[in-house]
């Protein structure tokens, strides 16, 4: 059936989450997995590719519809004709599958043996074109030296026999013993290809195939941390395959039969060794080109089932359904990586395809003229270089740009079961002290500036920026609650309550509202992008409004919302990707910078630390600090070894207490003004 079509055009929607139209076509069952080929985009340098999904989703790049049209006149005949080439197609080809068969011939055992020799020979060429080029030897090692001379390297061995693995490399330790310190990449690189080498010797002369043939180990992803009795805590777990299995999986084999492993094994020994002899002959002065690399063995169209890099965002998204900013932030750096190397299946992205991506994000800028942020990702640097603005730190392009990359190649490997592992590993850039800005508290001389700000006076002065009255209790709600920002903006009258006289909010997500508050949502949308979000399961809570907060009014204007039929405590502001207060930060950021303070380390969240820091100076029972604000983390990094973060909601304690502990807080010799102008 037709989709039905904002437009009047068949298949062409307006997609309400981006305001851009899309091509987005169902195809009948029994037919979409025919139905495959190439789609010409005039408004892309790569084309779409059908691979055999049921759901056709071209995003038209533009919310003009007279555009739309003509894009969407572009590209329809073309899905129109490869669905009729489906439709006289015949059978339904069989589905992939990995061959179990427990023989192969001998040419199959040639063309895998060929690939490990030519994978040799072009890390080796690799040596002299890229000055940064590590192999996985040769990358675990130097891991493990810098680790061991910054005096990082846990101490311990793994146990017999355990195929667990830290990549914090214990099990290096003794090896380590006789390396010298500050070895070179060079020095690095050599001494793994010694080591590798005699290892292939030593199985070829001993008749063993292990470590070639090891089993499947699970790797535990450490993250240094000098508090822990363990010297550590786990990230991430994942698998690596043996370079055997790993080798047959990329052609398309799950090989059981032992002999017929072994005659694999030697193919490829044998071939490794030989490449080694070529090596060292190249050392003596002499030409030895690297073979091509044979084409892996695996059936025609399993590459069809692998999805590319975009896709594999779509897969992600479905899967762990990450509110709407996570999900836009990853798919920004993963469209900047297309723009640079295209939308390659992720089978096909390489360690050089991460590397170059890193190195041109430290070029990028942090910030850029509108003019400018449009433009493609390599015009963008190149725009930085020549202007030289200030550019992404090095905790931004770790966790951000190859953080999104990572992301999803690791859901890949795991799904997809393709060889090769995450692009990503080891590639990030050493992060100091520095690079990652702390956020400090408001100063009392801050916040006296901030009480003798403009829009803190009578008569307030507020620009359209600030949304009225928004401007005025926002700041003051969280400086004496505690409350993130967007947990401010969010907030419905429906989540200011009143228990025993105790006026109080509720920080909850919408999926907490009652069956008629969900009926009247917002302004009669649906639930939808726009409908609220807490930070934390631990985030819903409830919080006494503080005396102050009284004072100046704020129960006034929230009877003055309500008699005016608002549904949002403050409904001048609009959402943008989800978030109901992202254009008013950017507000308060230039009002902040105007009026209060320009240093970098102070923004919207040092409201939260103010808080945290009263709570303190009182000496605030921790467990009802925790209640209040959340269980932030942020209690955390001055309390090691406290009782962990506990699940019990705001609601867990009564009311009465929250509120003595609320109206205990104070910042001395702080007054602000009532406002006439916010209370109505």
């Amino acid at each position: 059936m037709t989709r039905r079509s904002t437009s009047g055009l068949p298949y062409l929607i307006l997609r309400a989450d981006s305001g851009k139209y899309a091509y987005w076509r169902n195809l009948p069952e029994g037919l979409f997995a025919l139905t495959k080929g190439k789609v010409t985009l005039s408004w892309a340098s790569e084309p779409y590719v059908l691979v055999g999904k049921q759901v056709i989703k071209i995003s038209l790049k533009t919310g003009d519809l007279p555009t739309a049209q003509r894009r969407w006149s572009d590209i329809h005949s073309q899905i129109e004709a490869l669905v009729d080439a489906a439709v006289a197609g015949g059978k339904k080809p069989p589905e992939p599958v990995f061959d179990a068969t427990p023989k192969l011939s001998t040419s199959d055992r040639a063309t895998i043996a060929s690939q490990a020799r030519h994978d040799v020979m072009a890390d080796h060429d690799a040596d002299w074109t890229d000055p940064e080029n590590l192999g996985p030897l040769a990358r675990g090692l130097e891991q493990a030296l810098r680790l061991r001379d910054s005096g990082q390297l846990p101490a311990g061995e793994p146990k017999k026999g355990d195929h667990r693995v830290l990549l914090s490399l214990a099990d290096f330790s003794e090896m380590l013993k006789h390396f010298p310190p500050g070895m070179s990449l060079n020095e690095i690189r050599e001494e793994a290809r010694v080591k590798e080498s005699a290892s292939v010797k030593q199985m070829l002369s001993s008749g063993e195939a292990f470590p070639l043939d090891r089993p499947t180990t699970v790797v535990e992803e450490i993250e240094l941390d000098s508090s822990s009795p363990a010297g550590g805590h786990v990230v991430d777990t994942f698998e690596v395959l043996g370079e055997l299995t790993a080798r047959l999986k990329e052609n398309g084999f799950e090989l059981l039969d032992e002999t017929e492993r072994r005659k694999v094994a030697h193919a490829v020994l044998t071939a490794k060794a030989a490449a080694f002899q070529d090596i060292e002959r190249r050392k003596q002065g002499l030409a030895i080109e690297t073979p091509l690399r044979p084409a892996p063995l695996i059936a025609d169209g399993q590459a069809g089932n692998i999805p590319t890099i975009l896709e594999m965002h779509d897969i992600w998204a479905e899967r762990i359904k990450p509110d709407r900013k996570t999900k836009d932030d990853n798919k920004l750096y993963v469209e900047r990586f297309v723009s640079m190397h295209g939308n390659l299946r992720v089978d096909q992205i390489r360690r050089k395809h991460a590397r170059e991506f890193r190195d041109q994000l430290k070029k990028f800028p942090a910030a850029m003229p509108a003019l400018i942020s449009n433009k493609p990702f390599l015009q963008i640097v190149e725009w930085a270089e020549k202007n030289n603005p200030p550019r992404l730190s090095p905790y931004t392009v770790n966790m951000k740009g190859l953080g999104a990359l990572s992301l999803l190649m690791r859901l890949a490997v795991n799904e997809f079961d393709f060889p090769g592992g995450d692009p990503t590993s080891g590639l990030r850039l050493p992060v100091s002290d520095s690079d990652v800005l702390e956020r400090h508290p408001f100063t009392p001389p801050l916040l006296a500036k901030m009480a003798m700000s403009p829009v803190f006076q009578e008569p307030p002065k507020v620009s359209i920026g600030g949304c009225g009255a928004a401007a005025f209790w926002i700041p003051l709600v969280s400086l004496y609650s505690g409350a993130r920002l967007e947990e401010v903006g969010q907030l419905l009258l429906s989540d200011i309550f009143c228990e025993s006289g105790i006026p109080y909010f509720w920080f909850r997500e919408d999926d907490e509202e009652s069956e008629t508050n969900k009926k009247t949502r917002r302004r009669g949308k649906a639930k939808s992008e726009e409908d609220k979000s807490i930070k934390t399961k631990a985030g819903r809570r409830r919080v006494p409004v503080h005396g102050v907060l009284i004072e100046l009014g704020l129960l006034e204007y929230i009877e003055a919302r309500r008699k005016a039929g608002d549904k949002m405590l403050f409904p001048g502001l609009t959402s943008y990707r989800g978030r109901w207060t992202k254009n008013w930060s950017r507000w308060w950021a230039r009002y902040q910078d105007e009026h209060i303070t320009d240093d970098p380390a102070f923004v919207f969240h040092s409201f939260r630390h103010s808080f945290i820091g009263a709570m303190r100076r009182i000496n605030m029972q921790r467990d009802l600090m925790k209640v209040l604000v959340g269980h932030a983390r942020e209690l955390e990094h001055d309390q090691r070894g406290g009782d962990d973060v506990t699940e019990s909601y705001g609601d867990a304690v009564p009311i009465k207490v929250l509120n003595r502990a609320m109206q205990r807080i104070n910042y001395p010799g702080l007054k602000f003004k009532r406002i006439e102008a916010f209370l109505s």
